[in-house]
């Protein structure tokens, strides 16, 4: 039989389906050709005119969208490293397993940047006479190498290979350096989830799970 906690992580899957797949079925404005319309009436330059043109006429259905795919991924992520348990997170049980994400993290960081970056254009969220997104885009080395010396440097502290259940009081028992790092990213998941921005969330989270693996990874056997 299936665990309660667990059939709510597979209900909160089918929540995220479904929004996804309503939003599917949804335009993108409410009148697209009035959209268009007050486009062409704009001259180079006028972004303020532009973004109110924008909100007045964009529907719901980006936000539904990244919604259900930010629902989607979470909850199959908890499932995934609670062992489909759910409530009951356990730290990698392998070694190994933390120099993979020590890789991975950097890359899902520097991809979620360029991510955004080209879904916002393609999605119109700026005027076609802003910058290129060449510019922002320019930066993405750097976030890539930042993050892969910081992931790097702290792979480097991993103890014993083990699973560890996260609950409040092995945490508690925790380096005060991991838990602190654990909760400026915890702090930065927050703002991701009213906007759907998995994007963003996702990569966070799971440094939040790197830290608090590394500071469960250095308690002693017991």
């Amino acid at each position: 039989m299936v665990p309660r906690r667990t059939r709510y992580g597979l209900l909160a899957v089918f929540l995220g389906l479904g929004l996804f797949g309503f939003s599917l079925g949804m335009d993108p404005y409410d009148n697209e050709t009035v959209f268009e319309a007050g486009l062409e009436l704009l001259e180079p330059g006028q972004s303020e005119a532009y973004f109110k043109l924008r909100d007045a006429h964009v529907t719901w259905k980006f936000w539904l969208q990244d919604m259900g795919i930010m629902i989607l991924l979470f909850s199959l992520l908890a499932l995934a490293l609670s062992r489909f348990k759910w409530g009951q997170i356990v730290s990698p049980s392998h070694r190994w397993m933390f120099f993979v994400l020590a890789a991975v993290l950097p890359l899902l960081s520097a991809g979620g940047f360029v991510f955004d970056l080209g879904q916002g254009l393609q999605r119109q969220e700026f005027p076609y006479w802003a910058d290129s997104i060449g510019i922002p885009l320019q930066g993405v080395p750097l976030i890539l190498a930042a993050s892969a010396g910081w992931s790097v440097a702290h792979v480097a502290c991993v103890g014993a290979g083990r699973s560890v259940p996260m609950t409040v009081a092995n945490v508690r028992k925790m380096n005060r350096w991991f838990l602190f790092l654990a909760f400026v990213g915890f702090v930065m998941v927050l703002p991701t989830v009213p906007f759907g921005q998995y994007w963003y969330g996702i990569p966070m989270a799971l440094w939040v799970y790197f830290y608090l693996s590394l500071g469960l990874s250095r308690l002693p056997t017991p």
